[in-house]
C-alpha cells in the first residue's frame, strides 16, 4: 500500500477551499480534501474510498483522478513517499 506525507519544507495558506502553496502550485476543494487525508497513516486505497462513498462517480475513473492528483502533488514536492 502506498502512503503520503505532506511535505514540512512547502508552506501554503488555504483559501476558500482550496490550498495555494508558496511555489505557485494550487489545489482545489477535491484535491485540497486529498491532500488532507495524506497524514502518512491513511493509504491511497482508503482515499480513494472515502471520495468513492462522497460522490457519484465511476470508480475506475475516479482512482485513476486521485492518482494523477497524488502523482501531480509528488511532482511538484507538496507531498512525499511515507511507505
Amino acid at each position: 500500500m502506498n502512503y503520503y506525507v505532506r511535505n514540512s519544507n512547502q508552506d501554503f495558506r488555504r483559501y476558500g477551499k482550496g490550498i495555494l502553496f508558496s511555489n505557485g502550485c494550487a489545489l482545489n476543494e477535491t484535491a485540497t480534501a486529498i491532500f488532507d487525508m495524506l497524514d502518512g497513516k491513511t493509504s491511497v486505497d482508503a482515499i480513494i474510498e472515502s471520495i468513492y462513498n462522497e460522490y457519484d462517480c465511476e470508480r475506475d475513473v475516479l482512482e485513476k483522478d486521485i492518482n494523477e492528483c497524488i502523482g501531480y502533488m509528488i511532482e511538484n514536492g507538496l507531498i512525499v513517499n511515507n511507505s
